[in-house]
């Protein structure tokens, strides 16, 4: 699949337009064109690993925890969706780094074989220097809300995780404490490859 297959359609359209009236709750194709676009990714996670860091098979398992309240149709279609995503998200020029509370290592999404060839991606990705992946552990203030930053054509943009709904982050006062936010939280993480909640054997 090439860089063009992966961000633009048949119809030359951005790949994601075509999921827009899918996920019509939130902003998470907005999300999606600027995850796209930008030159730096900065996120925290407080749940799961982020899309652009999991092996499938734990994306699967991350995905099919909708089972009950999503149609199969729905939730095939964003299966390829997280897929499509994953496939473009490493590219030239693109700083990424991800940041996840440590409970997220210690979670089982699906059996031990699952969590253990996740753990070996992250430690695998970072390692190669493509993405910076750190753990936080403890309690700290806003541990339970996820968040994004991306630069954007040299714009902060950024967004926030509410229960099941990602919204785009308006109010500027807003945005400069979850930018500042994560600056905190690197400097009390720890790389992932070192942390003892790891599975690798």
């Amino acid at each position: 699949m090439t860089q063009d297959h992966i961000t633009t359609d048949t119809s030359g359209e951005p790949w994601w337009e075509a999921y827009r009236e899918d996920f019509k709750e939130g902003d998470l194709i907005e999300y999606v064109a600027a995850e796209a676009q930008a030159t730096s990714v900065q996120e925290y996670h407080a749940f799961v690993f982020p899309n652009p860091i999991q092996d499938p098979q734990y994306g699967d398992r991350v995905l099919h925890a909708y089972d009950d309240t999503c149609s199969a149709e729905l939730i095939e279609r964003a299966a390829v969706f997280r897929a499509r995503r994953r496939a473009a998200f490493f590219r030239p020029g693109l700083s990424a780094s991800f940041i996840v509370d440590g409970s997220v290592l210690c979670r089982p999404v699906g059996p031990r074989e699952v969590m253990k060839k996740q753990h070996a991606l992250l430690r695998d990705i970072q390692l190669s220097g493509k993405a910076s992946i750190t753990v936080i552990d403890g309690v700290y203030h806003g541990m339970e809300t996820s968040f994004t930053t991306f630069t954007v054509d040299g714009e902060i943009v950024v967004f926030e995780s509410s229960e099941r709904k990602l919204e785009k982050v308006t109010d500027p006062v807003r945005k400069v404490e979850l930018i500042e936010r994560f600056n905190r939280y690197r400097q009390r993480a720890i790389p992932v490859q070192d942390h003892p909640s790891m599975i690798l054997e």
